[in-house]
């Protein structure tokens, strides 16, 4: 019961800071946007931010993960230590190799990826930014690794309300623009380096990469690959469809998938507290584990994605300015693929305990073509809406495809029908709810009435069927073992 706990505990806590987090970005951040940028303004903010994901993940090169995931293989603290500390400074030098090799001959892919945007402008704060993300990361990774997700969440709520101090400087006071926008959040990236490299190098030491580091390499260049299809699976929509739509449409694509992209910040918040423990269960634990948790975030996905989907266009009403209405039908298409999104990664524990990353990525190109396939056949016909399906098909074909890996590879046992049967029944009661608030439009008590009846109503119905089995197994697959040779010292201990 310690490691359940603990599980509810950290996942508590992430929660708490995410949500904080949500306060600071999306009710502050959102407005302060949408008021000093036009939709096309925003639209080019939005594809930037985009690129920069994407170069963080390649500067990364998949240690961070491969780093949390065998720190639970080293035998002792002071080896775990030493190991991040070298994984450490070699990835950091690796990425910083890798930014002036962008920075030299980058220049005919940024023009071809961003070409509403300046290489010479741009290119050094996105890319160097991307450096210093890395620095960041790995303080992420060794605070979730010890366990203390109180620091891990102060700093980031510290650097996020300190991006958002700069932002506000850069784009509202000294009137910068885009910019101004880009200027904020690398200053913060510099700030933020500082004292992650030195809360790393503080606890672990100052030690080279060791000979064991090239285990985590062969873990971490298909987890990097992953990373890499799964950010073209999921993300890749707004670049793909700025050459096919308006930018001031690409401003209201990206706002409304920004909003229901929260569900997002939910899963990760989960994520972060999940791993650890399904890491350091025994493999039939972990199982057990795996099932049931699965079958309790699809319905509370669920419920999530069906409040951002019915109460979108009240959020885009307080969040943006009338330039941004449109984009609330936008919402609730983003909030059901991040719902499969999500899912999708938690499953991935599963190959990842088994030290499958290969299969990940199979399942991630996949997901991956489908969203390009997808994009090139709805975009031209349907615009935003268009790219909004596209993105949400493709994490369906992800969570699809995840499934049949994790069942062959980790766990037959695994039941998708449930899963499936609570998606589409949350999508069904939605889509219904739409309907009826059609006919009752001009009656704001009736239409909310109708939001919230949608929501009890699918509660209802999924309690008892799905969530209380599955609260019940993750309960005794949750008992801490003593193992034998624990079991021997103890009684050993008891007779002296």
């Amino acid at each position: 019961m310690k490691s359940l706990r603990t599980l509810i505990s950290g996942a508590f806590v992430y929660g708490i800071g995410d949500v904080m987090l949500f306060g600071i970005g999306y009710l502050v951040m959102i407005p302060l946007l949408t008021h000093y940028l036009t939709p096309e303004q925003y639209g080019i903010v939005a594809t930037l931010n985009m690129l920069s994901v994407f170069l963080v993940a390649i500067l990364q090169v998949g240690l961070p993960s491969a780093a949390f995931r065998f720190w639970y293989l080293q035998k002792s603290a002071e080896s775990r230590k030493s190991y991040m500390a070298g994984i450490g400074v070699m990835s950091v030098t690796l990425a910083a190799g890798l930014a002036f090799v962008l920075l030299g001959f980058g220049r005919p892919l940024w023009e071809a990826a961003m070409p509403h945007a300046s290489f010479g402008t741009f290119a050094p704060y996105i890319v160097w930014g991307a450096v210093l993300q890395v620095v960041i990361g790995y303080k992420s990774v060794l605070l979730r690794a010890l366990d203390r997700s109180r620091w891990f969440i102060t700093l980031d709520v510290l650097q996020f309300i300190t991006m958002l101090v700069a932002v506000w400087y850069q784009v509202a006071v000294l009137s910068g623009g885009v910019e101004g926008q880009i200027k904020g959040v690398f200053y913060t990236q510099a700030v933020f380096a500082v004292i992650s490299g030195s809360i790393v190098f503080g606890i672990c030491g100052l030690h080279m990469p060791r000979t064991d580091v090239a285990r985590s390499l062969f873990f971490a260049v298909p987890v990097f690959v992953t990373g890499i299809v799964s950010l073209l699976a999921t993300r890749s929509t707004v670049l793909i469809a700025q050459r096919y739509v308006a930018g001031a449409e690409v401003g209201l694509l990206a706002l409304g998938m920004q909003i229901g992209y929260l569900l997002q910040l939910g899963a990760g918040s989960f994520e972060k507290a999940w791993q650890p423990f399904l890491y350091s269960r025994d493999p039939e634990r972990a199982r057990m584990s795996l099932r049931a948790i699965l079958r309790l975030a699809a319905p509370a996905f669920t419920i999530a994605a069906m409040t951002l989907a019915l109460f979108a266009p009240e959020i885009i009403h307080v969040a943006s300015s009338p330039d941004y209405a449109e984009a609330w039908g936008i919402v609730g298409i983003a909030a059901f693929g991040a719902l499969c999104a999500a899912l999708s990664s938690i499953a991935n524990g599963g190959l990842y305990y088994a030290t499958r990353s290969g299969a990940s990525l199979v399942v991630t190109s996949t997901a991956a073509a489908a969203n390009l396939v997808l994009c090139w056949f709805l975009i031209p016909q349907w615009g935003i809406a268009g790219a909004a399906m596209a993105m949400a098909l493709s994490a369906v074909v992800s969570l699809t495809f995840m499934f049949i890996a994790v069942r062959k590879i980790f766990d037959r046992g695994l039941g998708v029908a449930p899963v499936f049967g609570t998606i589409c029944l949350g999508l069904t009661l939605t889509v219904i709810v739409f309907k009826v608030c059609s006919l009752a439009a001009g009656h704001l008590w009736l239409v909310w009435t109708c939001k919230l009846s949608g929501i009890a109503i699918y509660v209802l119905a999924i309690w008892r069927p799905m969530c209380y089995p599955a609260l019940t197994e993750l309960l005794r697959s949750s008992h801490d073992r003593v193992t034998e040779v624990e079991a021997t010292r103890m009684l050993s201990t008891k007779r002296t």
